[in-house]
């Protein structure tokens, strides 16, 4: 499988996953369970004042939905530029054998944050390309950025974004 291949699965991946992640968002968050091993149906709710966050652990990989989220998360590499042009309500990070990937719905997204993010990019080194569509409701797109093991994938509309950040090992 060449690079481009392998890119535009992991695009189309990344907009399924934060498509969904942002439809779910606009639901009414109820609270989530602590699930530890999915295989034997083991887990708990959280107790008050507990985060709500959901761990699942199957063969080979682990998922992380993360409810509280206290801005940037400290754990994606410092490479990464942050994105911090609206508010990050929900992170899922994910733990394979083949590398880790860090997931975030953003809202309260300003404008031109599209256009920002894929200068701040290529600023960093990121080898990027873009899709950017202007219309009534303001700017809505995405924008991938490529450099090294690392891939970054924004895709953004009516205020509200998705960002994927991939790191292959």
């Amino acid at each position: 499988m060449n690079r481009a291949s392998l890119t535009r699965g992991i695009v189309v991946t990344a907009m399924i996953v934060m498509t969904v992640a942002l439809c779910a968002c606009r639901q009414k968050a109820v609270p989530d369970k602590a699930v530890k091993n999915v295989e034997q149906h083991q887990g708990k709710l959280p107790a008050d004042g507990e985060s709500q966050n959901v761990t699942i652990e199957t063969k080979g990989r682990t998922v992380e939905i993360m409810g509280a989220v206290e801005g940037w998360p400290k754990e994606i590499p410092v490479e990464v530029p942050q994105f911090s042009f609206g508010t990050i309500r929900r992170v899922i990070r994910t733990e394979t054998p083949e590398g880790q990937s860090w997931d975030l719905v953003v809202e309260s997204v300003r404008q031109h944050a599209i256009r920002d993010y894929e200068a701040i990019l290529k600023s960093s080194g990121f080898l990027t390309s873009s899709m950017i569509v202007t219309g009534k409701e303001g700017e809505r797109g995405s924008v991938t950025g490529e450099k090294g093991a690392v891939t970054i994938v924004l895709i953004s509309t009516n205020g509200n974004s998705s960002l994927s950040v991939i790191i292959k090992k």
